[in-house]
């Protein structure tokens, strides 16, 4: 997941950089933080209900998914509006991004425990 993001950087960089200058880099990095935080936190508390439990496991790691990056855009919409619109989709965008790797670790985390189990 850390290899998605870190793969990508540079172009939300570029980005974020051409809609508000330094102010959109701090955008990106707060994004991605959060973004990041928000998916590891998921994959965690999925890792921790196993059999068959496993679905209330991703049931409630959405919950934590879902949180950072929902808080960052709450924070910080109060302000410029070239700016709010900036953090949202850089936000989206990164939010994407991590579901789609965290999707596939988890996939590749219950697939293996129930391998196991057989």
């Amino acid at each position: 997941m850390l290899l998605v993001l870190v793969a990508t950087l540079p172009v939300f960089c570029w980005l974020g950089y051409l809609a508000n200058g330094a102010a959109g880099l701090n955008a990106v990095a707060v994004a991605g933080m959060a973004c990041g935080v928000g998916a590891l936190s998921a994959l965690f508390v999925a890792g921790m209900f196993q059999g068959a439990n496993a679905v209330n496991g991703v049931l409630l790691g959405m919950l934590f998914r879902m949180s950072p990056p929902f808080a960052v855009v709450f924070a910080w919409t109060r302000g410029d509006v070239a700016m709010t619109a900036n953090v949202l989709t850089i936000v989206v965008a990164c939010y994407v991004l991590t579901l789609f790797a965290e999707t596939l670790l988890s996939l590749r985390l219950i697939s293996s425990e129930q391998a196991a189990a057989r």
